[in-house]
């Protein structure tokens, strides 16, 4: 996750395979505020992100090789850049279709050209300032989330698990007293420590199921 000090300025990347484009974000965005660094393919992209944190990504859709989809989808996939505010910006693939594509990859923004120039500087200077309160309310939520989760799977394996270790100590104590009272234990106690056993199991497979779809969602 990127992260800028009042010492440093705010870095942004910008992608696109054309260098007319590239110069055109720098025109609009000609600013002593920002650093901008280019890149023109997804796969520099992708190596610049992993040497470096950035406070905003500028990605263009349409590239040879790797599109900005499939760019987006691997900067998502590094924790460092998982929640960096990324904008795509293109042209002719201004659709709904496209739209809803890039925002399922990880955009916070979807800008078709042409635009305005001052909509492209107003979004940066919004991202750029509100960039590191979203990330750090997000990271909070997806915090809170798992906590709930481990907080749900603790108290329902808790009461098996419970159960099982009180038996296993009731049984210790007899065997150490009587042998005959010990298999006459064992022989109750071991229907019920059983099912408890299966609960458990259950459970667990559960939670299994459950991880495997959150995976693939």
């Amino acid at each position: 996750m990127s992260v800028t000090t009042w010492e440093e300025k705010p870095r942004i990347l910008a992608v696109d395979d054309r260098p007319e484009n590239l110069l055109a974000i720098h025109a609009v965005l000609d600013s002593p505020d920002y650093t901008i660094t280019d890149c023109t393919s997804g796969v520099e992209a992708l190596k610049k992100v992993m040497d470096g944190n950035y406070d905003l990504i500028l990605l263009d859709v349409r590239m040879p090789e790797m599109d900005g989809f499939q760019t987006a989808q691997l900067i998502r996939s590094r924790p460092r850049s998982e929640l960096t505010p990324l904008i795509f910006i293109t042209a002719g693939d201004g659709n709904e279709e496209s739209a809803m594509k890039g925002y399922n990859v990880g955009a916070v923004d979807f800008l078709v050209k042409p635009f305005p120039a001052e909509a492209l500087k107003k979004k940066v200077e919004f991202f750029i300032k509100f960039g590191p309160k979203i990330r750090t309310e997000q990271h909070q939520r997806d915090i809170s989330t798992v906590y709930k989760k481990f907080e749900k799977i603790f108290y329902e394996l808790i009461n098996p698990l419970w159960f099982i270790l009180l038996n296993i100590q009731i049984l210790k104590k007899i065997s150490n007293k009587d042998k005959e009272k010990f298999m006459l234990a064992i022989s109750k106690k071991l229907g019920s420590l059983e099912t408890a056993t299966h609960q458990l199991r259950d459970l667990l497979i559960n939670y299994k199921v459950e991880l495997e779809e959150e995976t693939k969602n």
